[in-house]
Order: structure tokens, then sequence, then C-alpha cells
């Protein structure tokens, strides 16, 4: 009984002493870990950046199609109306290519 108790004292002697955090880190690990953190947090930034630019583009793109629409329709200045209609096509074709990178 004392062997056994023994042996199971040693062995969680064992990895206590085997999984126990440094007390200290090496400069490279230190830089390591702060370019690390630097670079997920530009990720994240630029992400949230990307996306707030392309709801920004869909925005734009169905305000004018939904005024050329209007000018068209109504008659008031199809001129414009169709200059509105085929810029925002182009803006649309444009911001949901760039969407699917």
């Amino acid at each position: 009984m004392k062997k056994a108790k023994a042996v199971v004292f040693f062995i969680a002697l064992l990895l206590v002493f085997m999984y126990r955090p440094k007390a200290y880190a090496s400069p490279e690990e230190i830089v390591m870990n702060a370019i690390q953190y630097v670079e997920s947090f530009l990720k994240t930034v630029l992400n949230r950046i990307y996306s707030l630019a392309l709801d920004v583009m869909r925005l734009a793109y169905n305000a004018m199609l939904a005024v050329g629409i209007l000018l068209y329709a109504t008659g008031f200045d199809s001129f414009r109306g169709k200059r509105l209609i085929v810029g925002a096509l182009v803006l649309a074709a444009a911001t949901e290519g760039l969407a699917t990178i």
C-alpha cells in the first residue's frame, strides 16, 4: 500500500514539474508573441474596415439604382436616370467582385 502511494505521489510530482509554467520567456518568444498579437489585431481591424466599405458601397449602388429608376420612369430627367442606372450596375459589379476576395 505504501509503495502504491509512493508511486502515485511520484507520478503527480513528475506531472507538476513537467507542466509547470515557465518563470521567464526568452527574448525571441517575447518578440514573436508581440508580432503575433499585432498581426491578429491588424487582421481584425482591416477585416472590419473591409466589411464596412463593402456595406457602404452596397448602400450606394442601391440608392443610385433607386434614384436612377425613379428619374427614368418619371421622365423628369431620363438621361441622368440612365446614367445613374448604368453607374449603379458598374458599382454593383465592382463591389460584388471585391466581395469574393
